[in-house]
């Protein structure tokens, strides 16, 4: 499929970031909301909440910290609240 920004333009950097995908994805399994960080750690910017059992892209997977991208936004989510599904 092919995802365009608000002016009606391909948006070329998500396109390349779905390019990446590691896996078939991951599950938001915080009952709260899965926080989103530009880096991996609690302590950096907030990017956004992911709600509840809402899919995401997988980029990279580590054992603490998992690159994922939703919704235009690409950052980092605590492994641990990621319910993975199979390739």
């Amino acid at each position: 499929y092919i995802v365009l920004d608000a002016d009606n333009v391909l948006d070329v950097n998500y396109f390349r970031e779905m390019n990446k995908v590691f896996d078939g994805g991951a599950i938001a399994s915080s009952s709260s909301g899965l926080k989103m960080y530009a880096s991996a750690s609690t302590s950096g910017n907030v990017l956004c909440t992911i709600p509840y059992m809402t899919e995401v892209a997988v980029l990279s997977r580590g054992s603490r910290w998992t690159r994922v991208t939703w919704n235009y936004y690409t950052g980092y989510v605590l492994t641990s609240f990621l319910t993975f599904m199979p390739n």
